[in-house]
């Protein structure tokens, strides 16, 4: 099995993984349109940086999803730090698949999840 992106570059030393950086992120999230009542989806939420970024700015909830169970494990390691569990939650499954009934969310974000899949 080939080794996934993030994990080759977490191993190389990038501790973030933000094409664009953080200007980039905000640029998204304002266009989102975020309010406290919106229900947020990260697809490919990696350790859930920016799931906790979009619950302190906009006090909603956000359910983050992976595949990476080692990445959610420290995704839930960080949402406990934070003590955001009431607003954050994490998923294992894959984008090409999600398992939520459709309209669930008012809100859908992905930041890098593109330019680190793995070829089959």
């Amino acid at each position: 099995m080939r080794e996934a992106g993030h994990t080759f570059l977490a191993r190389m030393g990038k501790t973030k993984l933000r094409p664009g950086g953080i200007d980039a992120t905000n640029w998204l999230l304002e266009k989102a349109k975020i309010e406290p009542s919106s229900k947020v989806l990260e697809v490919a939420c990696n350790m859930g940086t920016t799931m906790i970024l979009v619950a302190e700015r906009y006090g909603c909830e956000v359910v983050g999803i992976d595949l990476d169970e080692a990445a959610l494990e420290k995704a839930r390691e960080n949402i406990k730090k934070k003590k955001l569990e009431d607003k954050l939650s994490v998923v294992s499954g894959s984008a090409f698949a999600l398992p939520f009934e459709d309209a669930s969310f008012d809100v859908v974000i992905n930041e890098a999840m593109l330019t680190m899949l793995i070829g089959e």
